[in-house]
């Protein structure tokens, strides 16, 4: 349990459907969640509890006016844009980020831990 977080800071979320995805606090844009990309952050936001799916529309494409109006950050919606949603019905899923491979390592973790 302890080091749930640190295993979320390695983990990037792929897109498909964006049910599992906190749309807030889960890391899907360039490797990094929204609430660090628009600092400070502040759990009054609109929509603190959204999933990325509330910002899909039925045909597999980003709801851009909410976007705008959520966010008010024109370059942090440019990159949702720019991220392309799958038309076929799975689940999201996600990837490792800390090494070259994608794959889990216990070592890369343990830089985590240490700021390395």
């Amino acid at each position: 349990m302890r080091s749930g977080d640190l295993l979320k800071l390695g983990t990037i979320w792929i897109v498909i459907n964006g049910e599992q995805i906190s749309f807030w606090n889960d890391n899907w844009v360039e490797s990094r969640n929204l609430a660090d990309n628009l600092e400070p952050f502040h759990e009054s936001m609109p929509q603190s509890g959204a999933k990325v799916s509330d910002f899909i529309l039925n045909q597999s494409q980003w709801n851009i006016s909410l976007l705008k109006q959520v966010l008010n950050n024109d370059l942090i919606v440019y990159k949702i844009k720019g991220i392309v949603i799958p038309v076929h019905a799975m689940d999201d899923s996600f990837r490792w980020e800390l090494n070259n491979s994608d794959e889990f390592f216990t070592k890369s973790t343990t830089w985590i831990a240490h700021g390395l």
